[in-house]
């Protein structure tokens, strides 16, 4: 029971850990955290639990098929693919109905669909040590655990982001038809991905096994780097784009070019952060922070405005310039 508290107590710290990063991944408009934790919790109950109930439809038919030897090789192949991915995509695409505002782009897609991902991984990650401990004791249990943690811990997460990419690549079509095949082939790219992993590592024979292992290794962590770079030119596209509503705002008169140039880029308002918290001056510290959020408020909420003028967005770009006029003349009076 010790071990086993210990294991689960490891996985949970772990994934704060992954939680937190791909929440500060967003550099200009982070999600609200209870929005990256519900859909954390859908993947981690609801979608694991249709996965268990939608697996017994799906061993039947490969158990007939293959046979009772064959058939949980087939099934990691053919079945658990297609289902868990189903089950962790439902939870993007309610939400990329109901609050369809949240998408963005690409970045946004995933985010959530690798928070998705972590949800899952977390409650299947528990019950494999569960099952390690109780079939191989602690040693067998410290092995998975370094396995699904460690060498293997983001790919649940890479595999809905798949998904997520998708959805945000539908989000900025602007045409249901292509939206549609953008959506469906992400989810596709997602099992597809999911299927080859579990290919690779349950072929039989011990040295293909390890070859296995070692390949879909080398995928993992080749798929995670991509991931940072596509992350990386996300933020040079949106830093790009930000930079040019904002300008729009200067020649409009309601931003500064010191507050484009100072409190945007992130090593400068890196710098200036560090100057008030040096002064001691927690509350210009904060005051900078808000004023700093606004200014990226306010250009994501003109960008959304020119690609669907509505009367409800219009009326948040004009408050959120009040606003930034406000804490502007609060943060003066501060300095």
């Amino acid at each position: 029971m010790f071990f086993l508290l210990l294991g689960i107590i490891a996985v949970s710290i772990t994934t704060v850990i992954n939680l937190a990063i791909i929440w500060w991944i967003d550099r200009f408009e982070k999600q609200p955290i209870w929005l990256l934790l519900l859909v954390f919790f859908w993947g981690a109950i609801p979608a694991i639990v249709a996965a268990l109930m939608f697996s017994v439809f799906a061993g039947i038919p490969l158990y007939i098929i293959v046979g009772p030897n064959a058939m949980m090789p087939a099934y990691a192949v053919f079945g658990a693919p297609f289902i868990e991915e189903l089950g962790k995509a439902a939870a993007l695409l309610v939400l990329f109905l109901i609050l369809y505002k949240e998408f963005d782009d690409i970045l946004d897609g995933m985010i959530f669909g690798a928070a998705v991902g972590i949800g899952f991984a977390y409650t299947e990650d528990i019950t494999y040590l569960m099952g390690s401990l109780v079939q191989g004791g602690p040693g067998e249990m410290g092995f998975v655990f370094f396995l699904r943690v460690f060498v293997f811990g983001l790919n649940h997460a890479f595999f809905t982001a798949l998904t997520g990419i998708g959805l945000g690549l539908a989000r900025l079509s602007g045409n249901w038809l292509l939206g549609t095949f953008y959506a469906f082939f992400g989810l596709l790219a997602a099992m597809a991905a999911h299927a080859a992993h579990n290919f690779l590592v349950s072929v039989p024979g011990t040295e293909i096994q390890i070859m296995g292992i070692a390949f879909s290794i080398l995928i993992h962590w080749t798929a995670a780097a991509a991931f940072v770079v596509l992350v990386i030119v996300v933020w040079i596209i949106e830093m790009g784009w930000v930079r040019r509503k904002l300008v729009e705002e200067i020649e409009e008169g309601y931003v500064t070019k010191y507050e484009l140039d100072n409190l945007v880029p992130f090593f400068n308002r890196l710098k200036l952060q560090f100057k008030f918290l040096l002064n001691f001056d927690i509350i210009g510290y904060l005051r900078l922070r808000k004023l700093r959020n606004l200014l990226v408020r306010l250009a994501f909420k003109k960008r959304a405005y020119e690609r669907a003028p509505r009367k409800k967005l219009g009326d948040r770009v004009e408050r959120l310039r009040t606003q930034v006029a406000t804490v502007r003349a609060k943060l003066a009076h501060t300095s």
